[in-house]
This record gives C-alpha cells, structure tokens and sequence, in this order.
C-alpha cells in the first residue's frame, strides 16, 4: 500500500476515515484476499482506515475466514476484527496458530453482520461523526442505505474512483511484483511457441500456456491465443483448430502473480507472413514504440493515444482507429489511467503502463504487440522484455 500517498488523498479530500469494500482494494490495503467475496456473493469484508494512523488498518471478516487471514502469506494487519457464526472444535494439542485462531474465534460479542461490525467498530473508536469515505464498488444500494442509517452523524462519500486514483502510482514492491508477472507472462509464451507444431491446436497451445504459467507459481487470467484468420476475434476463445503453413498466433495473455496482473502480447507465425502482415505489424509497433518514447511525469493519457495512432496511420495503417491504446495495471488488470483520446489525467513517476495499438481485421487477421512499462523520472522502464519480432516457427 502506498501509505503516504493514502493519507495525502484522504487530506486532499477532507476524509477522516477511509473503508476499502472491493476485493482488490481489500487486497491493496490489507494484504488479504478473501476467497468468500469471489464465492458468495454480497460477503461483506472491510479495511477501516484512519487518517491519524494510516499505517494501521483493521480489517473485518466473516469468522469462518479467520484462519484464511491468518495463514495469509501477504496479509500485514494486525487488528482483526471477525463477525457472524462458524461452529468449530477446540481440541489438543494445539500449535501457535491454532491458539492464535482460537483467541480471534473466542472475542465477546462478535457482531452477527458485516455492516454491524464496521459500524460497530467506527462507533467504538469514536469515528462516528467524521467524514467517511466508502469504496462503494462492490456493495448494493442497500448496503450503503443500511451504513448511512446505522451512522447517522457521519458525513459518507463514494471512494471507489478515490482508491483508484491513490493505486495508479505504484511502490517499488508492487514494481517489482508486476516485473515477475510480466516475467511468468513472457515465459510461457515462449514455451508455447517452443511448442507450436502443424497441427497443434488453440486448445493445445492454451494448455500448454497455462500449464507455464501454474508452474511458476502464478495463475491464469486471461488467454487469448488465436490462429490464422481467427486471430482477428478480439477475445476469441481457443478451439480445435489447427495450425498451418502460413497462420499467425495472436497472443494476448495475462497472469496475476501475488494478486498483482500482467497483460501482453506477442505473435508467432508458422512458416512465414504476407507481405501485409509484415508491414501491417510494422506499422503497429512503431506506434507502441513512439507512444513508449513520449511517455514522461506530467504527460496526458489522451496525448500518448493520439500520438500513437497518428504513428501508426503514417506507418502504413491510414485508415487505423482505436478506442483506446493501452491501460494501467496492478492489482487490477485496468488500473487508471486509460490511454485514450478522452481520459486527461497526468502521467506520474510509478505509474505502470501497457501500451498497445492492435489491429482487427475480420477474415485476414489480428495484429497486437503490447508492453509493460514503468514511468520513471527521464522516461520509462520495460517490465516486460520478449523481443518483439513475429516469431518465425
């Protein structure tokens, strides 16, 4: 968490206590991910942050995830608070973390709910006439309704864009974290185009991908591995097609590595490419090339999308559009900003980009390079560093 960043938005915006509600900012505050929040919908878990002492959240949890949270390799909070019911045994002999479980399980008057353990907690802690801020991303109408008329006095504003805008500049661990992920990403592709034979299928070389990715201690997010004309579906899911003489292989794959995501892309071709593919993927990655060139502290995301795209159609594409050409990412796969014509927002130092400007064209293919950078100080660094020439088999 980038504690000093928290507390200067929390001061920009007047906010005495901040509460992280979505599973990603649960993660970024805490260092917990709750597996109920992706199973059970509507599983209330919250970070209660306190300008005065940023650095020391607490965080609330069903009691039957406690143990979760305490076998957590990256969890750092120490102020645990459970809520509802869970019926467990206490036995012998006991370890230092089963005593630890069974003090946490045996606190007086555990509250029945979420929202009545954090409105709960705010009140003992005498927060409960201060201006709260609210990640309300992943809660319903209803359960905002339900905490403001629980807290009465408190003044509550919608958060979810707010911890967005604090996660957009990264620390040197969540660097780092991003430069592994991009690092299994970069490895498994390899290792599939290692693979790549005539006659391997999408769904062959998918596997074969993610297997890569699992083995290096990572899990798949996303993979988008396509053949020949196919290659042109944007999100095109793999099939038993097979691999010819002549087909290109679209990746555009992501894992998420420590919770932290990776995004590239790269391409393959069996054989040999088309005069068109040459120069049709020239043109795209001098546009990812020139938009990595312009990036800097200070620079507007909607600047770079035009810079891109203007490259890109004076390099062979002259009818070339795009929505966007490129994303932040970190714990979530788009963090802010987006590299697009309307987004304004100035680029700083730790903000971590992927850049890409593919091209889509149904019954001929799809053409995509995309990069993992840092913004430093005098430019940028590459968190990934495939080499990016279509990959002749």
């Amino acid at each position: 968490m980038n504690a000093d960043r928290l507390r200067d938005y929390m001061k920009k915006y007047e906010l005495d206590v901040l509460v992280a509600a979505t599973p990603e900012n649960i993660m970024y505050t805490s260092g917990y991910w709750s597996l109920s929040q992706w199973t059970q919908l509507g599983t209330h878990v919250f970070t209660i942050l306190s300008q005065e002492n940023v650095r020391k959240p607490c965080l609330v949890v069903p009691i039957g995830e406690v143990d979760m949270v305490l076998d957590s390799p990256t969890m750092w909070v120490d102020d645990i608070l459970p809520y509802s019911t869970f019926h467990m045994y206490v036995g012998e002999p006991l370890t230092e973390s089963d005593r630890t479980l069974v003090q946490l399980r045996s606190k007086k008057n555990i509250p029945a709910t979420g929202i009545e353990a954090l409105t709960q907690t705010l009140k003992e802690r005498n927060l409960d006439t201060c201006k709260l801020g609210i990640d309300e991303g992943y809660l319903s109408p209803q359960t905002f309704h339900q905490i403001k008329k629980c807290l009465p006095q408190v003044e509550i504003v919608e958060a979810y864009d707010l911890f967005r805008e604090i996660r957009m500049v990264k620390t040197p661990e969540e660097i780092k974290l991003l430069r592994k992920s991009a690092e299994i990403d970069e490895m498994a592709i390899s290792v599939a185009l290692d693979f790549a034979q005539p006659g391997t299928t999408e769904e062959q070389l998918t596997r074969e991908f993610n297997k890569t990715i699992v083995a290096h201690g990572a899990k798949p997010e996303f993979s988008v591995i396509c053949f020949g004309n196919r290659s042109a579906y944007p999100g095109g899911l793999p099939t038993n097609k097979k691999l010819q003489k002549g087909d290109v292989i679209r990746f555009d794959v992501g894992c998420r590595y420590m919770f932290y995501n990776s995004d590239l892309a790269r391409m393959g071709a069996l054989g040999s490419v088309t005069d068109k593919h040459a120069k049709y993927y020239d043109a795209i990655r001098k546009g990812e090339e020139r938009g990595i060139e312009e990036l800097e502290p200070g620079v507007k995301a909607s600047e770079i999308f035009h810079i891109i795209v203007d490259t890109v159609k004076k390099s062979g594409i002259p009818d070339f559009r795009r929505h966007h050409c490129g994303h932040g990412i970190g714990i979530e796969g788009y963090d802010l900003p987006l590299i697009s014509p309307n987004d304004h927002t100035e680029l700083e130092e730790g903000t971590v980009l992927c850049i890409e400007p593919p091209y889509y064209e149904i019954g001929f293919a799809g053409l995509q390079v995309e990069d993992t950078v840092v913004v430093t100080k005098k430019g940028v660094d590459f968190l990934s560093t495939l080499n990016r020439e279509i990959r002749i088999i």
